[in-house]
C-alpha cells in the first residue's frame, strides 16, 4: 500500500509513505505520525550546492529526542561515500551498507528488498522522479549535476519486535555526468559519485 500525505507546511510538500512491511496495522498511524514528524527535518539551504530543502541532522536529532511517543536516538550517521568510473550498482550497495550499520539488527529478506529498491531509486529511474517532493536539483555545470534526495523508512517487523524503527535520510549527491544523462542512469551505467548520507 502507498499513502501520500498531505502535510501543511510551508513549503507544500507531499509525503509518500510506502506502508509494505508493518506486520501488526497498529503502527500504520505511528509510522504516519512519524513521516509528518519528521518532515519538519527538511530546511530550505542555499550552498555551494544550490538552492534546496535538504535534511538538517540537528533537526532530526532534535526531533527524535522531543517525539511523542518517546523516541530514543539509537544510532546516526554523517559520512561521506564516493566511487570513481564504477558502476551505479557498486555506489548503490555502498550506500545498503552504511544503511545496514545504522539500522544494527539483523533485517528480514523483504526489508532488505525493500530498502535495496529506495536506494536504487535514488540513482536510477530519476527522470520519472524529477518533479516529486522528494528530490530537489541543485546546482549544475557541464561536468557535474547536484541533487538531494530524501527519504524516511519506517520498520516494524519480527526482527524490531514491539518497536518501531525510524530512518530519515537525507542523500546530497554529486555526479560527475550532466542533468540529461543522470536523469536516464541504469544501475549498468558507471559515473563517479560524491554521496553525503545523512
Amino acid at each position: 500500500r502507498v499513502i501520500t500525505l498531505r502535510v501543511e507546511d510551508p513549503n507544500e510538500i507531499n509525503n509518500l509513505l510506502s506502508i509494505n512491511e508493518i506486520d501488526n496495522p497498529n503502527y500504520i498511524l505511528q509510522a504516519i505520525m512519524l513521516a509528518n514528524a519528521f518532515q519538519n527535518t527538511l530546511v530550505t539551504t542555499s550552498t555551494h550546492f544550490g538552492d534546496a530543502l535538504r535534511f538538517s541532522m540537528a533537526k532530526g536529532l532534535e526531533i527524535a529526542n522531543t517525539i511523542t511517543p518517546m523516541g530514543a536516538v539509537v544510532s546516526y550517521v554523517d559520512q561521506n561515500v564516493t566511487q570513481k568510473n564504477n558502476q551505479v550498482s557498486v555506489m548503490i550497495n555502498k550506500v545498503l551498507e552504511v544503511l545496514k550499520t545504522v539500522l544494527g539488527v539483523a533485517l528480514s529478506g523483504s526489508v532488505i528488498d525493500q530498502l535495496t529498491a529506495a536506494v536504487t531509486n535514488t540513482f536510477t529511474n530519476l527522470n520519472t522522479q524529477k518533479n516529486e517532493a522528494w528530490i530537489f536539483w541543485g546546482k549544475e555545470t557541464a561536468n557535474q549535476t547536484n541533487y538531494t534526495y530524501n527519504v524516511l523508512f519506517a520498520i516494524q517487523n519480527a526482527q524490531t519486535g514491539g518497536v518501531m524503527y525510524c530512518v530519515p535520510v537525507g542523500f546530497e549527491i554529486k555526479v560527475s555526468a550532466v542533468k540529461e544523462q543522470v536523469l536516464f542512469f541504469t544501475i549498468q551505467d558507471s559515473a563517479s559519485y560524491n554521496v553525503n548520507i545523512q
